[in-house]
């Protein structure tokens, strides 16, 4: 599963919105085994975020990027099973 989500005029994406949405995950039983990442930008300002979240054999990597226009916020969901079958290694920041 892949999904990258972009602002508008009347709904921006920003580090609220991400935190809302891993929130709302974990809400729903998807588990947080690692601490949040995040680099800043020359301002000091968070400009990327990732948690990687775990459930019932899937891995979800939710990352937040703040451009200079505009915020994304893209989830990514992975199969473990289907990753081990296959040997593809997967590593948070990967």
């Amino acid at each position: 599963m892949y999904f990258k989500g972009f602002g508008t005029d009347t709904a921006s994406v920003d580090l609220a919105r991400f935190e809302q949405l891993v929130g709302e995950l974990r809400e729903r039983a998807w588990q947080q085994p690692e601490q949040r990442t995040e680099r800043k930008d020359l301002h000091g300002a968070i400009g990327v975020a990732e948690v990687w979240l775990s459930q019932r054999g899937w891995r979800m990597s939710v990352e937040y990027r703040s451009p200079p226009d505009e915020g994304v916020i893209t989830v990514k969901a992975y199969d473990t099973a289907c990753l081990r079958k296959h040997d593809v290694g997967l590593e948070p920041g990967g």
